[in-house]
């Protein structure tokens, strides 16, 4: 496979000029409204346009406000997000275009794992990283490298897990890259927690808090995570507190995956302490996520910690 190079994608950009100009026409008989104003943010609940839907909310009457879901795996239509998937690889095959093909591997990747199918996590993950490491970009790398340290831990491989993760910390600049950044040390907690490696785990849960800022959906992750952490060495109090303000941050979001995973955590944790009659709600609503036929394996795993209630919490 030839390297990219910022030439020959220039020179494509240049015989896609007709295509602009048609775009730019056809902006001039598409009807358009001031009443409909349409928000969204690919890279994170945190990054200003949230805040602005909101200031529009309260702000701004007569107006219908619409945010844009990331993808329909946020909203538990994996049959949907396969549809999309399938297409965006098309279409990324078609353009000859590394980039979108990384973004389109590394987001089959994260379906697949949402769904419990770890041979696919792994697999899309690893065409992801190729792909980065072909284009040679920093950024890329590191993000491909948080997601196939995730599909490994999912797969029951917390040690290479933790090998790639760590691969991908030495490669991305926390000031510079900030959320890949917070991924892979958030994920290098969990893959420290399950080597029984319990101050490494805390140490990498507080780096990933610390380095949260203000994206809504790091700040989420890094609780949940610090939570599990906090569980594992018998802090019930802190992991409780820490997991509902995950919750908190969460359910009013459009991340329905993320929410899922953390009431699915909770829950698990509650039943496994005892309160029972607490964790079961979390656990059902975690459930009702997956209600999809293609999520059977993520309801599946809910179903035995309903039915023994004897699975460690974990993110």
């Amino acid at each position: 496979m030839a390297r990219f190079t910022f030439g020959a994608g220039n020179a494509r950009k240049l015989l896609r000029l007709p295509l602009y100009a048609l775009g730019a026409l056809t902006t001039l008989v598409v009807p358009r409204t001031n009443r409909l104003w349409v928000f969204g943010s690919g890279i994170g609940g945190g990054e200003g346009a949230l805040a602005l839907y909101r200031a529009a909310r309260e702000r701004v009457a007569g107006t219908r406000l619409v945010w844009l879901a990331t993808n329909a795996l946020q909203r538990g239509d994996f049959g949907g997000a396969q549809r999309f998937l399938e297409e965006a690889a098309q279409a990324a095959e078609v353009s000859g275009s590394k980039f979108q093909q990384w973004a389109v591997a590394r987001a089959r990747s994260r379906e697949a794992i949402a769904r419990g199918e770890h041979v696919n996590g792994v697999r899309f993950a690893n065409d992801a990283l190729a792909l980065a490491t072909e284009v040679g970009a920093r950024r890329l790398i590191g993000l491909a490298h948080a997601r196939l340290g995730d599909a490994l831990f999912e797969a029951g491989e917390p040690a290479q897990s933790r090998t790639v993760l760590e691969q991908g910390r030495a490669t991305v600049d926390r000031e510079t890259m900030r959320e890949a950044f917070v991924e892979i040390e958030w994920k290098l907690a969990r893959a420290a927690l399950a080597a029984s490696d319990r101050s490494a785990a805390l140490a990498h849960a507080l780096a990933a808090r610390e380095a949260a800022g203000h994206d809504l959906y790091s700040r989420a992750t890094t609780a949940a995570t610090l939570a599990t952490v906090r569980a594992a060495e018998g802090d019930r109090v802190a992991a409780d507190l820490l997991w509902r303000e995950a919750l908190a941050l969460v359910e009013p979001t459009g991340y329905g995956a993320l929410l899922a995973d953390v009431r699915r955590d909770l829950g698990r944790a509650l039943v496994q302490w005892g309160h029972v009659d607490e964790g079961r709600p979390l656990l059902e609503a975690a459930r009702a996520f997956y209600a999809d036929p293609l999520a059977e394996r993520r309801r599946a795993e809910i179903d035995a910690i309903l039915m023994t209630g004897a699975e460690p919490a974990a993110v």
